[in-house]
C-alpha cells in the first residue's frame, strides 16, 4: 500500500488526478475502516499511525483539494485533529518527526483560501515543533535529521520565520 500512496502522491503533484493509480489508490484509503475517534485503521500502511498518516493524508489531502473540490476538508480535519499531539499525549522524537513530516505535506497540499482550516494546520505543526524542538536539541540520529529537513520545508512555505528557524533547521540535518 505504501508504494501505491506514493505512486498516487507524485501523480497528484504532477498533476495528474485521474489516473486508476490515484482513483483506486483514494477509493482504498477512504474505505478504510476506523477507530472511535474516526481515524483510518493504518494499519495496512504501518503499525506506527504517524509514519502511515505521512502517506495516508497528504494523497487524500491533495485529492480533497485539487480533484474533490474540497469536500472531504472536514473528515480530514477531524482526524487530524483526533492525531494532533495536543491533547496531552507523548510523543517520541521518531513520532514527532513523521508528525511533522505529514503536516507539513498537509498544509503544502491544502487550499489557503479555506484559511480556518490552514491556519489550524499551521498551529497544529508549530505546537509540535516547539516541543519536539525542546526533546530534539543535543540529539543525533534519523529522527532529529527528519525534524529538522520538516523544519527547513516549513521556513520555506512560510509557515515559520525563516530567519528565526532556519539556522536550527540545518543544525538538526547535520545531527
Amino acid at each position: 500500500m505504501k508504494e501505491r500512496l506514493i505512486q498516487a502522491y507524485e501523480a497528484m503533484k504532477s498533476g495528474d488526478f485521474t489516473s486508476d493509480t490515484v482513483k483506486e489508490t483514494v477509493e482504498e484509503l477512504k474505505a478504510f475502516p476506523r477507530n472511535e475517534l474516526g481515524v483510518f485503521d493504518l494499519s495496512a500502511v504501518s503499525n506506527n499511525v504517524y509514519e502511515a498518516g505521512g502517506y495516508v493524508y497528504p494523497v487524500y489531502m491533495l485529492y480533497e483539494t485539487k480533484a474533490n473540490g474540497k469536500k472531504g476538508y472536514m473528515d480530514l480535519m477531524a482526524q487530524l485533529r483526533a492525531l494532533s499531539p495536543r491533547d496531552g499525549r507523548d510523543l517520541s522524537l521518531e513520532n514527532a518527526a513523521y508528525y511533522l513530516d505529514m503536516m507539513v505535506k498537509c498544509i503544502d497540499a491544502i487550499s489557503p483560501e479555506i484559511y480556518e482550516m490552514y491556519r489550524e494546520l499551521i498551529d497544529m505543526f508549530r505546537s509540535c515543533m516547539k516541543e519536539t524542538l525542546m526533546t530534539a536539541q543535543g540529539q543525533h540520529g534519523a529522527a532529529v535529521r527528519s525534524v529538522g529537513a520538516s523544519i527547513e520545508r516549513a521556513c520555506g512555505m512560510d509557515i515559520i520565520l525563516a530567519e528565526k528557524y532556519i539556522d536550527t533547521a540545518k543544525a538538526l540535518q547535520e545531527a
